[in-house]
């Protein structure tokens, strides 16, 4: 399990965001990211780094 360090510049838009519940929950749901849980969610390694991903969850991107 990851611990999760969101900045408070992201927390303050996901919270302006209609929809910024689901959005939490699927944020949250990252701490499990490499583990064998079936998570169901949009994300992909992005091309040209090492470790860098996105999730994406509707217009909205998320690197980590």
């Amino acid at each position: 399990m990851y611990v999760l360090e969101i900045k408070d510049k992201v927390s303050k838009f996901i919270d302006s965001q209609p929809n910024s519940q689901k959005l939490w929950e699927k944020v949250y749901m990252l701490k499990y990211f490499k583990s064998k849980m079936k998570l169901n969610l949009d994300v992909e390694k992005i091309q040209g780094t090492e470790d860098t991903y996105r999730l994406r969850i509707g217009l909205i991107r998320i690197i980590f």
